[in-house]
Order: C-alpha cells, then sequence, then structure tokens
C-alpha cells in the first residue's frame, strides 16, 4: 500500500467502522468466527461435520524437536535483563550481584568457549554497570564474547555491551543513549508546605549533608555532582572509543545521550550486525570452530515454585496499586522507580510504553 495512502487514511481518520477497513484494503474480509472455521474446513477438504484437527503449541513443539548438541565444551549465553542496579535480584532489575556471580563462574569453567551476551536493558547505576564490565573484560581475556541486543540495550545496557567481539542487533533495537546524568529530588515544598514536616541537624563538615531532600542542593554542592557526571561521561565515551574504534574526536556527535535504532547504529559503527540471537549463537560457534558443543544458560534459573509465587505476589500487588490509583498509577511507577536510582545513573531517561 502506498504510505501517501496510508497517511490520507490516518490523517483523515477515514476508518471508522470495519466496512470501512474493508473498503480500504485493510482488512481482507468481514467473518464471524463460525465462518472462519467452515473456511478453514473448505481449505482442508473437510466435511461440515469434521473437527477441525488444532494442536497445541506444545504438541507442535514436539512435532520437530530441537537436535541436541553433545561434545564437554560449552556456549554460554548470559541473560542480562532489566535495569541494573547494585544488589539483589528483583522484578524486571539486573542485579550486579547476581551478574558478577554467574560471570565469574563461567570465568572459572574451562569447558566454556564462548560467550554470548544477550542484554534487554535500559541501563540504570553507572557504579553497577561497570562492575558487569570489568568482570566481561576478564571473560575476554579467555574466549570471544559475542552481544546479541533484544529490544533495548542503551546507555548502561551499551556500556557493558561495547566491548563485544562483534554486536548483533535488531533494525528496531534502541541502542546507544551514551549518556550520564544523577538524581537529587527536592522535596522541600512537600514537607515543609504540604506535610509540614521540618528538620534540622548537626554536621562536621560543609558538605556533610550533601544530598538531602529536605532542601534545594546549593551551586557549590551542584558543581561537586556536575564534576562526578562529567568524569563518568568522560569515563565512559573513553570505553566507547577503544571498544568500537570510533575517534573521540567523534563520539560527541554520536553521544551525548543521543538514541538510535539498531539499523543507524550499524551505519555509525556501534553495531556490527543486524540479526537476533540465532545469528549470535552462529558467530560465537564460527569463532570457536566448536562442531559438538552444549548450551549452557546464566544466571541460573530460580525454581519454579519460587518464580510462580513471586510473580503472583507482584502481580497482585500491582493490580491492587492499579485499582487504587487508576489513571495516577503510571506516576507512581515512575516515582518509584526514580527512588530507587541510587549515584550516578547510565540508563535511558525514558521509558518506551507501547499501547
Amino acid at each position: 500500500m502506498d504510505k501517501a495512502k496510508i497517511r490520507s487514511i490516518s490523517d483523515g481518520m477515514l476508518i471508522r467502522t470495519i466496512e470501512d477497513a474493508k473498503a480500504m484494503g485493510m482488512v481482507d474480509e468481514l467473518s464471524y468466527e463460525d465462518q472462519v472455521m467452515t473456511r478453514l474446513k473448505e481449505k482442508l477438504e473437510l466435511s461440515e461435520d469434521d473437527e477441525l484437527p488444532f494442536i497445541t503449541m506444545e504438541e507442535y513443539a514436539k512435532a520437530n524437536p530441537p537436535k541436541k548438541n553433545s561434545g564437554s565444551d560449552r556456549i554460554a549465553v548470559l541473560y542480562a535483563n532489566g535495569v541494573i542496579q547494585e544488589g539483589e535480584p528483583g522484578t524486571d532489575v539486573m542485579s550486579s550481584d547476581e551478574m558478577l556471580e554467574a560471570l565469574r563462574e563461567i570465568n572459572k569453567d574451562d569447558k566454556i568457549k564462548a560467550l554470548v551476551l544477550r542484554i534487554n536493558s535500559p541501563g540504570g547505576s553507572a557504579f553497577a554497570s561497570d562492575l558487569i564490565y570489568r568482570e566481561l573484560l576478564l571473560i575476554k581475556e579467555k574466549m570471544p564474547i559475542i552481544v546479541s541486543m533484544g529490544d533495548v540495550a542503551a546507555s548502561g545496557g551499551y556500556y557493558i555491551a561495547a566491548l563485544g567481539d562483534t554486536i548483533v542487533a535488531n533494525p528496531n533495537t534502541i541502542t546507544g543513549s551514551i549518556g550520564v546524568f544523577g538524581i537529587l529530588p527536592n522535596m522541600q515544598g512537600l514537607l515543609n508546605d504540604k506535610l509540614g514536616i521540618h528538620s534540622d541537624g548537626v554536621k562536621t563538615g560543609e558538605y556533610s549533608d550533601l544530598g538531602r531532600i529536605d532542601r534545594p542542593m546549593t551551586p557549590q554542592e551542584k558543581a561537586i555532582i556536575q564534576a562526578f557526571i562529567e568524569e563518568t561521561y568522560t569515563d565512559f565515551t573513553q570505553i566507547v572509543s577503544t571498544h568500537r574504534g570510533i575517534p573521540l574526536t567523534s563520539m560527541d556527535s554520536i553521544a551525548e545521550g543521543r538514541v538510535w535504532t539498531g539499523e543507524d547504529a550499524l551505519k555509525i559503527g556501534l553495531v556490527d550486525l543486524l540479526g537476533g540471537i540465532d545469528l549470535a549463537m552462529k558467530l560465537a560457534q564460527e569463532r570457536t570452530g566448536l562442531e559438538k558443543y552444549q548450551v549452557v544458560n546464566y544466571p541460573a534459573l530460580r525454581s519454579p515454585f519460587d518464580f510462580l509465587l513471586n510473580a503472583k505476589k507482584d502481580a497482585m500487588a500491582d493490580e491492587l496499586m492499579k485499582e487504587e490509583l487508576g489513571e495516577h498509577y503510571q506516576i507512581f511507577v515512575q516515582y518509584k522507580k526514580a527512588m530507587k536510582m541510587k549515584g550516578i545513573q547510565m540508563r535511558l531517561p525514558f521509558d518506551i510504553t507501547v499501547e
């Protein structure tokens, strides 16, 4: 369909009924479910009384099972999903503790000949990102690292991807966002004016209470935080320049927080190939020259019971909050995320929601 026609349909809101959709070529036929079933039976040359031989996804998968690799050599797949944070793992969180444990286990296993790093993360804590980067750097001395980017591998997610021997992204992967920011909330208006809460204190030095949320920062404090941010940004761009072979003089034109699709990132040298995790696995096999190998996944999966229990508990809590807050629920979610941002952040300064 011509793009101009699609634009005219959209701008003119020309599809207002299902009949309009058919007339405009957006759908082929208008049918009820029973009519679809009758059509399927005709295609399969079945009589009206015959049952349609539907199968489940489980049955479909069993009909052509994947070939199991064998051999003592291994290729590790490390799943780096969620916002990067220090501490214990949680929902939608890439825990630095969990990542470091998995990476050290991979590094100690002499049977592992290559690492496929599957990233789906908007970034997060600069400190936690750097800890993960360091462990990956040690592994890189022993084996090739092939990076596979999922929906998003940006900021801190790109920081840990940059050292990959080959970076594979989907055409519409959200990546780049090579930038740094810090958040220090100022709740003076809320605490003092709305809630009537005031605080006082004593300190031993001029900057002992830097970071208090009941007052704005002084210009001197802002300068200190800004210096931390500038230093972290310099380190970030230096790492990308070193591993990707991009001159530092060119970094600001692609960095400074700019966000790229995988397709655009390929053009400017932030990624090497377009494809999915299958391509990354193939590259790892080719790089190692392995004919027989096993695939091992990290981090170790939680028991199904724990996973279901925690998932159900989280889902119930979310449903209760949605019911209570209504349209303000998303504001509450953003507030919770902001409060978890400790220290300087390497992460997308926005969230993408597709409705």
